[in-house]
């Protein structure tokens, strides 16, 4: 009943609009299942559901960063992490330092596969929910838990081995927001998303959050959340 309510709240926010159908409308949701109901929801009321474009917030933050850094480094995706991580695994000097975890998968290359890309997933995400720890470990600060260090040591070997054309998330953040005080990119958002539109996300990150936040001094900002 309240992921209906807060629909009604959002086609009346397109009823009183007038978009028109050709008119792309950037929401950001969780999942396809969330896509394909507001995709019905919204074709009952006015008979048609077009030009609406689904997307994660990672999405929007990464579409972003292209328009208006286009020629800087890539965002360090989950795929080359676990190679260079899988790469890294192989090191003596890792082995050496390290010899519990090297035991696991020493005599197996599908544990160091396993492990290579438990590790990207991991790190994928200190970016987004422990982004302090990261760029902690970035600045060369001893982490406060023993049991880091070599997690730390594989992320800094890890972004030595991908080089300077891919930036992790937090790199990625603060060049963002330093080009969207520029009055050229600002004109470039508010051509290419004057509108974006959050619907029924559980949680927004402290990381995404100050991105959003920002870009709400732009573009219109709307957030359709269900708060019981």
């Amino acid at each position: 009943k309240l992921s209906q309510k807060i629909m009604e709240d959002l086609k009346l926010e397109l009823d009183e609009k007038k978009i028109g159908v050709f008119d792309k409308q950037w929401i950001v949701t969780q999942t396809e299942g969330i896509n394909f109901w507001m995709k019905n929801q919204i074709a009952e009321n006015t008979g048609i559901a077009a030009n609406l474009q689904f997307a994660k917030m990672n999405d929007i933050v990464q579409l972003i960063y292209h328009w208006v850094c286009p020629n800087t480094a890539h965002l360090m995706d989950k795929d080359r992490m676990t190679w260079a991580l899988f790469a890294e695994l192989d090191e003596q000097h890792f082995k050496d330092s390290y010899p519990n975890i090297a035991g696991y998968y020493v005599n197996s290359q599908m544990r160091r596969v396993s492990l290579a890309v438990e590790m990207a997933d991991l790190f994928d995400q200190y970016q987004i929910y422990r982004h302090q720890e990261i760029e902690n470990w970035n600045k060369d600060e001893v982490p406060h838990d023993a049991d880091l260090t070599w997690q730390q040591h594989l992320w800094k070997k890890m972004k030595a081995r991908l080089g300077d054309g891919y930036a992790d998330r937090l790199e990625v953040s603060k060049q963002l927001l330093t080009e969207l005080k520029k009055d050229n990119n600002k004109a470039i958002i508010q051509k290419k998303l004057p509108c974006l539109r959050f619907f029924g996300l559980a949680i927004v990150t402290p990381y995404f959050l100050e991105i959003f936040r920002v870009l709400s001094e732009i573009i219109d900002i709307h957030f359709y959340l269900l708060n019981p």
